[in-house]
């Protein structure tokens, strides 16, 4: 034949006949791979779980989403492709396949197309939502997409993020300070990982600390779904100014006046304290189980990994287990007090 191969991987099946076998590898399409980029990550972890699973070199997407030209072709008026890598399920084909169709470049052509996938991505999702059917204004773009990132990473419910992104619109209005926590963690970069201490909350150098600076930080701080897009272009109506978590990882409690917020602040807190004790005794009973009965026998190749205690998810991968073992007393293990700190347990091996 006088037609050249297409590179790339293919799905053959053992019954096809060579002729049928030239036919795929002239005409046919090339595999490709599914990949999930979840809600919340910001874009140095975009890219890394695009590079750990074959998609990508994480220097070249690296550089192509801080590539201020491929910024402006794709209409993204921030220093980075921050908040426009659209969260989604996509089928990619892998760096190897890109190498394998050679040309000039092929890593950093393949960084960029994957790249602007995502972002076609997110203007497809958003025309949908933009006020007035049309693209907004720069200054407005900029405000949806900012507030909508901060929104995805305060709550993770649905039925609370247009109240979220109200709290945010109301302190906004009324010129105070936003005190996000995650803009100061965002702000801490890509080496900064566990907890906001004080000294991170007091340190002006952060830009986009909004406990020390007025108004919203310089750009987005994640990749975000069209759910908190659509909270932040209509956010809900209402005279709430703070918010906290509820001491059992549920819903926030949202106040209007700052004693209430403290006092609920207060709750969290002794709740904090109390569940913290009591999952260091809970996790002290459950490893001397272990220990005692030498469980690991029992455990599948996956559980001497690191597990986390958090209430039902544990007492669920426990209770076979411990069934095994013969121990009947699970139940009244199970009916201690529900609240349950989180503490990483990893089981001896």
């Amino acid at each position: 034949m006088d037609k050249q191969f297409k590179s790339g991987r293919f799905a053959l099946k053992t019954s096809l006949t060579p002729l049928e076998v030239l036919e795929v590898l002239v005409h046919g399409k090339p595999v490709l791979y599914r990949i999930t980029i979840p809600e919340g990550l910001p874009w140095w972890k975009t890219a890394r779980l695009l590079a750990d699973q074959g998609f990508v070199s994480y220097d070249d997407f690296v550089a192509v989403v801080q590539d201020k030209a491929f910024l402006r072709r794709h209409g993204i008026p921030f220093a980075n492709a921050e908040g426009f890598l659209m969260p989604d399920t996509y089928l990619l084909k892998r760096e190897e396949q890109a190498l394998a169709e050679g040309g000039e470049n092929p890593k950093r052509v393949q960084a960029e197309r994957i790249a602007a996938r995502l972002i076609d991505t997110f203007w497809k999702r958003a025309a949908p939502l933009w006020p007035s059917g049309k693209k907004p204004a720069s200054d407005d773009l900029k405000r949806f997409v900012i507030l909508a990132s901060i929104v995805e990473k305060e709550t993770g419910r649905a039925n609370e993020r247009e109240r979220v992104a109200g709290v945010y619109a109301n302190r906004l209005a009324r010129k105070m300070l936003l005190q996000a926590d995650p803009t100061v963690q965002y702000g801490l970069g890509p080496s900064f990982s566990g907890r906001l201490l004080y000294r991170h909350l007091d340190d002006p150098k952060n830009a986009y600390n909004t406990y020390q600076h007025q108004g919203l930080p310089p750009g987005p701080i994640c990749s975000f779904g069209t759910g908190a897009l659509k909270a932040a272009i209509e956010p809900e109506k209402h005279d709430f100014l703070f918010f906290v978590a509820r001491s059992d990882g549920g819903e926030h409690v949202f106040s209007k006046r700052l004693e209430d917020h403290n006092k609920a602040v207060e709750e969290y807190r002794k709740s904090v304290r109390k569940n913290r004790s009591e999952g260091v005794r809970w996790n002290t009973l459950l490893l001397k189980i272990f220990q005692d009965r030498k469980c690991p026998l029992f455990f599948p190749a996956e559980w001497t990994t690191p597990i986390c205690v958090s209430r039902s998810p544990t007492q669920r991968l426990l209770r076979p287990v411990l069934s095994n073992l013969g121990l009947t007393a699970f139940s009244a293990l199970a009916g201690m007090r529900n609240s349950v700190s989180r503490h990483d347990l990893r089981i001896p091996q």
